[in-house]
């Protein structure tokens, strides 16, 4: 009878193994292999007529760095900044012919890497209809903030961020880090040109937190045109301007946010 109820036991114990077994591998197959991310940063990349949008797992530290062409670089901040161009882009054209057919953008979704490129549709919804529309990933991101819609990524495209992919830009021929005053300047390509409307300086392109810069009230994205009574031309300008700053001083700059002049006081005591 001992023997009997030992097998019992070890065949009931070998069942329910095999039932979680089973559970487990049916709850992973339901596991939904998309997670929302969202917009992390932009950087742009030097010497190059490209930028990197980041997208950051909104569950964990796992990022998804994309690589967009400038023109798609200046749409996007366009949206991250709120601007509304005199003339819509295309992106903004595209969500004004959705909101006259009373259409609206459920979610947009990366699906894959395919030969090196990135795919996304958009999931659009019209009425009782739902719509998927093939896109780039960079056309779906731009869409995607302007909607205020949620970002889908596929959980195998996310990854660690790796070292060669900073979140803040690197120092290079086209970029100048000042520490002390907190700040990251680069020159401007062409697209960025047009969009501050030929207005001559040096980009801003990443303000450390609790800097005299960010004190100061400077911006990741103002175009620095003057330090001291120095105009800047571009990003030798600015080297030559503050070079002979004290360490211990009040530096005057000019910069230009949203079509408008503003002078800015830089506290470095």
């Amino acid at each position: 009878m001992k023997l009997c109820n030992r097998s019992t036991n070890s065949i009931s114990l070998l069942v329910l193994t095999f039932l979680l077994y089973g559970l487990q591998a049916c709850a992973k197959q339901a596991e939904d292999p998309f997670v929302e991310v969202t917009f992390r940063t932009m950087q742009p990349i030097p010497g190059q007529q490209t930028a990197v949008v980041i997208l950051k797992a909104k569950d964990g530290q796992r990022y998804l760095p994309i690589y967009i062409d400038e023109n798609q670089a200046v749409s996007i901040y366009y949206a991250r900044e709120g601007e509304i161009p005199k003339r819509p882009l295309t992106h903004d054209l595209f969500v004004n012919v959705m909101k006259n057919l009373d259409a609206r953008i459920e979610r947009v979704v990366i699906t894959e890497l395919r030969d090196g490129v990135y795919y996304a549709n958009l999931v659009l919804q019209r009425d009782d209809q739902t719509l998927e529309i093939d896109s780039r990933p960079s056309d779906a991101i731009a869409l995607a903030l302007r909607t205020k819609a949620p970002i889908y990524a596929h959980r195998d495209l996310l990854e660690e961020l790796p070292h060669e992919m900073p979140m803040t830009p690197k120092k290079s021929l086209q970029q100048m880090t000042l520490k002390k005053w907190g700040i990251t300047v680069q020159e401007l390509t062409a697209a960025m040109r047009q969009y501050f409307k030929g207005q001559k300086g040096v980009l801003i392109s990443d303000v450390q937190a609790d800097s005299p810069a960010a004190k100061s009230g400077l911006e990741a994205g103002d175009l620095l045109i003057q330090v001291q009574k120095n105009e800047l031309a571009g990003l030798e300008d600015f080297r030559k301007a503050v070079r002979d700053v004290r360490e211990d001083a009040e530096v005057k700059l000019v910069i230009w946010r949203e079509g408008e002049r503003k002078t800015v006081t830089l506290r470095l005591k």
